[in-house]
């Protein structure tokens, strides 16, 4: 949904979504998009709860695990986002700057740096 409209539609859709099932096989995808719109709003202190809550219901996303990091770097919380990096199986880290946003893809790749994450930060 995010990838259509703008991030005040894409939270008005996952917000509509949960509050109509909210324990839906889904969720993990509601929360996580939604943390994607808010940190593309530039509220990274309420997109945390949501990524990790997405992150709790499916750990291995790495899209989430993305968010995450972006969020905390954000919040200069340097020490979570990089216990956050290291929890992403090494065969994903590449797949970090497989963001379907540009901006998600520059912001990934500023948090990565940020965080010492060098060659990660580089694409490589």
């Amino acid at each position: 949904m995010l990838q259509l409209e703008g991030a005040d539609e894409a939270i008005a859709y996952y917000d509509e979504g949960l509050r109509l099932d909210p324990n839906s096989w889904w969720r993990n995808y509601a929360v996580g998009g939604k943390a994607a719109a808010l940190i593309l709003q530039g509220r990274v202190a309420e997109a945390v709860p949501l990524a990790k809550e997405a992150l709790l219901l499916n750990p291995g996303a790495v899209w989430t695990s993305a968010y995450l990091i972006i969020a905390l770097v954000g919040l200069d919380r340097l020490d979570e986002a990089r216990a956050a990096l290291a929890a992403v199986d090494p065969a994903q880290k590449g797949a970090l700057h497989n963001l379907w946003n540009d901006r998600l893809r520059a912001l990934m790749t500023s948090a990565l740096a940020k965080i010492g994450a060098d060659a990660l930060a580089e694409g490589v």
